[in-house]
């Protein structure tokens, strides 16, 4: 039973290892500052946020409420 446990953990172990080391040669290939062919996520999530902030303050002025 101890064999199979320590041989089952150390499965686990390199299966994580060999996971964390794929994801990272992902990374290394296309680092994530570099834009790819569906664009940069960073300005996307900021021209979206712009564009929801500018949505909800039209939102609430046509509540009669002030702006932010």
């Amino acid at each position: 039973m101890l064999i199979r446990e320590f041989v089952s953990a150390a499965l686990r172990h390199e299966s994580a290892a060999a996971i964390g080391e794929q994801i990272a040669a992902g990374y290394r290939r296309v680092p994530q500052t570099e834009p790819d062919e569906w664009g940069a996520a960073t300005t996307t999530a900021d021209v979206a946020t712009e564009e929801l902030l500018v949505r909800l303050d039209a939102e609430e002025r046509a509540a009669g409420r002030r702006s932010w």
